[in-house]
């Protein structure tokens, strides 16, 4: 049977009722989504090597529609993972900073993976499409094992 203080039900002290948090999350996420993939499209040409070559310029477009379809996705999980914050959140936001400037770096001086060639387009896409659901059943995984400790007399 549900637990009506899990729920935000009656019984629920009025501190741990949250009616508008996913609501908020929501709007919030489709705004982030808008402003970064827009943000995404604009520094591009500032971030992406110049390209000599059909294949290069091929390159840099497979990497601006693949960033500008992972923006709102990472969005989401980001927005679902840090609503609240703890030291394990500051600790992951700091190593993903720490890996990616690196990466940054390298695609600004015009270094792109060799790997990167060797990936048919349609394999590129399915492992892209297979990823963003990983990412999608794990995020649907935590959202519905959540459960309140404090709502349950747990300190």
């Amino acid at each position: 049977m549900d637990n009506p203080q899990r729920h935000g039900g009656e019984d629920t002290p009025k501190g741990n009722r949250e009616p508008g948090h996913v609501r908020r999350i929501l709007k919030l996420w489709v705004a982030l989504s808008v402003i970064c993939v827009a943000l995404v499209i604009l520094i591009n040409p500032l971030i992406a090597p110049k390209s000599a070559t059909s294949v290069a310029g091929f390159a840099n477009l497979t990497d601006l529609v693949f960033t500008a379809l992972a923006v709102p996705v990472a969005l989401f999980v980001w927005l679902l993972f840090f609503a609240t914050w703890s030291p394990f959140t500051v600790i992951l936001v700091l190593v993903i900073a720490v890996t990616a400037v690196p990466r940054i770096m390298a695609l600004r001086r015009g270094i792109v993976d060799p790997r990167f060639y060797e990936v048919d387009v349609r394999a590129r896409i399915a492992i892209a499409a297979v990823y963003f659901l990983t990412v999608a059943v794990a995020v649907a995984g935590t959202v519905a094992s959540h459960i309140d400790v404090a709502a349950h007399g747990h300190p």
